[in-house]
């Protein structure tokens, strides 16, 4: 692409475009701040787009009618290769709330299904995820936090250290299943999560980080026998645990 000040965030490479040799020739590209470039020729050079949005980027997928959705900090847009036009979609988080308080906002396109979407939106005042089957004309929420007291939905934690609540903690990632239309994952601080069903009334979000190293260990204390505890653990956000057995999780 060449030498920026700022970096490339994101690339992603259309598979129905024209393939030679075995790979797809349309890629594209993410620079911070400057703009989505484009490459025809499978990556050998690479032009801005012309209207692209020029912003601090999060997320870039092309849906399977090579069209692309792209995040920033603020703002989703979409982009139509047939018309060679870029769309800004409207999402249920307040832009003023994003400029004025934001972190990032991630979104999503379904593999299958370029008209559905789903959007994590952390910032300190809202952190949410929301999903659309009319790319981005309506929206369903269906996480909700941040000391609203709303989580829309309940949540299963496998994970005896953490409170069922840890998933409202900087929902930053959100992701479709392509073989499973009803599940979506997300991440948040603690861990990630995953709904099998997305459309339920209540969702159901349970934790699936069990047998994945969350925890960013930085003390041990062994205990002496006889002690409540054999083993004293001090971690980064989790605070301090209690481990009555080091050989179960």
């Amino acid at each position: 692409i060449g030498k920026f000040s700022t970096p490339v965030t994101g690339v992603a490479v259309d598979k129905t475009s024209t393939v030679s040799n075995g790979l797809s020739q349309t890629v594209y590209a993410m620079v911070d701040t400057l703009g989505v470039y484009k490459s025809t020729n499978g990556g050998s050079s690479f032009t801005l787009m012309s209207g692209s949005p020029a912003m601090k980027f999060n997320d870039i997928t092309v849906d399977s009618n090579g069209d692309l959705l792209v995040s920033g900090a603020f703002y989703v847009y979409s982009y139509s290769k047939s018309a060679n036009t870029w769309t800004k979609i409207t999402t249920p988080a307040k832009e003023t709330t994003l400029i004025n308080n934001g972190i990032r906002l991630q979104s999503t396109v379904h593999p299958k299904n370029p008209n559905l979407l789903a959007v994590a939106v952390n910032t300190y005042v809202c952190e949410a995820i929301y999903y659309s089957t009319d790319r981005g004309a309506t929206w369903k929420e269906i996480l909700k936090s941040r000391g609203t007291g709303d989580y829309s939905g309940t949540v299963k934690n496998l994970m005896p250290w953490q409170k069922d609540t840890a998933i409202d903690s900087s929902p930053s990632w959100v992701a479709f299943d392509p073989f499973n239309d009803g599940r979506l994952l997300a991440n948040a601080w603690y861990g990630t999560y995953q709904t099998l069903d997305y459309t339920a009334s209540p969702v159901q979000w349970e934790e699936t980080t069990y047998g994945i190293e969350e925890a960013f260990v930085r003390a041990l204390l062994p205990m002496p026998e006889g002690a409540r505890f054999e083993l004293l653990l001090g971690a980064n956000d989790f605070c301090g645990l209690g481990i009555n057995n080091v050989f179960e999780f």
